[in-house]
């Protein structure tokens, strides 16, 4: 009896010790994972005692570290965006060019499959097409028609009132993109953001009705295929910054366009004073 006893007290003694080793041994193994750089690597929790606590304790933190370093890299990027774009409206005197580049940096910024650039017509009534990045050739040439009226949508006050981004991760189904501008092109995603114009001065003479600071003069159109895309408030944000940005780009082209109308209605006045001067000399 005494052996059956003792007997038993060891087996007893190895059932405890195993179900305490295997959880130390997982949590061990885990830890050596992550530190080897392996972010995915959880534990198993299998009990519910101090072991499973600290297991447990192992699995949140991880979820805090990997939050966070996803957190960092899309800053990251982010940062690389705003700093190309940056460079892009410092950088060029081709607005269409500009704009293109744009478009490519809204990409890879987002990940979105297709960026159209859209600008406001003369008379501020009508989007329409000036540059794009990743446009399927089948929708190339339909695009390049397109236009966009601005009083019809139904994100109007969102959009160009308050300037902020518009999205939707269901087109079809979302009645705010009813148009057919939005519907000729089936897709699954989309967004537009808004280019809008700071509150630098005022581009002079015919330009300033439909440049006015501070409001929508353009927008870009993120197109995703197939994918369904949602926008957390904080990457909303920082589009809004590229929007605001490129306002920048934009009142400054307009300026330039603007001081060369009046630069080559000068050279005209100039020529025909020219011409007055000489005619004059020529009868006295």
């Amino acid at each position: 009896r005494r052996h059956r006893g003792l007997v038993l007290r060891i087996l007893s003694a190895v059932v405890l010790g195993r179900r305490i080793t295997r959880p130390l041994m997982n949590l061990t193994s885990s830890a050596r994972a992550v530190a080897e750089g392996d972010m995915t690597r959880r534990v198993d929790i299998v009990t519910h005692d101090e072991i499973g606590v600290l297991g447990s304790a192992f699995n949140a933190m991880l979820r805090q570290v990997t939050e966070r370093q996803e957190a960092l890299s899309r800053a990251r990027r982010q940062a690389e965006a705003l700093l190309a774009i940056a460079r892009v409206v410092g950088g060029t005197n081709s607005l269409q060019e500009a704009l293109r580049l744009v478009c490519r940096e809204l990409a890879h910024l987002t990940g979105a499959d297709t960026v159209g650039a859209y600008v406001l017509d003369p008379h501020g009534t009508e989007l329409r097409p000036v540059a794009g990045y990743h446009v399927p050739k089948d929708v190339l040439g339909p695009l390049v028609d397109l236009r966009v009226a601005m009083a019809e949508h139904d994100f109007h006050d969102e959009l160009v009132v308050r300037g902020r981004p518009v999205w939707s991760e269901d087109v079809a189904a979302d009645p705010r993109f009813r148009l057919p501008a939005f519907r000729q092109f089936p897709h699954q995603s989309s967004l537009m953001l808004p280019l809008v114009l700071d509150d630098g001065p005022r581009v002079p003479s015919d330009f300033s009705s439909t440049s006015a600071p501070g409001r929508v003069s353009g927008a870009f159109y993120l197109v995703w295929w197939k994918e369904r895309r949602r926008f957390a408030e904080p990457e909303l944000e920082t589009l809004q910054t590229v929007g605001q940005q490129v306002g920048i780009l934009l009142r400054n082209a307009r300026l330039v366009e603007a001081l060369e109308n009046r630069a080559g209605r000068l050279r005209t006045l100039a020529g025909l004073n020219h011409l007055v001067s000489s005619s004059l000399e020529v009868e006295t």
